[in-house]
């Protein structure tokens, strides 16, 4: 008999949840049942519910595996950059257009809505975004020109969602340094004669 280790367990929940994506971006929602990700994980149905109980611990599990890569994303971004001031913002700033280009179809109506219904759903994902804030704040950037910027990237994400001015990687690339670029000039806050600029 074959020992399972933690990482065997770690990888079938991987595969579990890749599958979930898949079934959800293909047929939408209404299609994700426990049934329909065994099939496309090749696994059975017992598989599936003794890492996920139900689809409600399914549907948290994709929300949690998609936002751990945003992370890891933003993360390397932070710890490859060199310049202190604003690195938060420019890992943010880059890990937000890595998922623009590379998760096409993961952001979509149907799933926004299916995740948003939820409150559970909604105050996790509450919480990820005060840590992002969190993280942002410490860059210690003039809090209305940081706020302006993040707004105005996460609603790429809208655009994106609802196909509203969706664009192509080159046109996203630009939309990236054009993102750094206004970072860049925003005013670090400097504390000349006892007063905050």
């Amino acid at each position: 008999m074959a020992l399972h280790t933690r990482s065997d367990s770690l990888l079938t929940r991987q595969q579990i949840l890749s599958a979930a994506i898949v079934v959800a971006v293909e047929g939408g929602p209404q299609v994700l049942t426990i049934e329909a990700v065994a099939k496309e994980a090749k696994m059975s149905k017992g598989g599936v519910l003794y890492h996920f109980p139900s689809k409600d611990a399914l549907v948290k599990g994709m929300l949690r595996f998609y936002l751990q890569g945003f992370w890891d994303s933003l993360h390397h971004h932070w710890k490859a950059d060199p310049r202190r001031e604003g690195r938060w913002h420019r890992a943010w700033i880059r890990a937000t257009f890595d998922s623009l280009r590379r998760d096409h179809k993961v952001e979509n109506p149907a799933l926004f809505s299916m995740i948003h219904s939820n409150p559970e759903h909604q105050q996790f994902l509450q919480r990820q975004f005060m840590r992002v804030q969190r993280c942002l704040n410490l860059d210690g950037l003039d809090s209305i020109q940081s706020r302006f910027l993040v707004s105005s990237i996460a609603g790429f994400r809208f655009d994106k969602m609802f196909r509203i001015f969706w664009s192509d990687k080159i046109t996203l690339d630009a939309m990236e340094a054009h993102c750094l670029s206004v970072l860049d000039g925003i005013a670090i806050k400097e504390n000349v004669g006892g007063r905050v600029l």
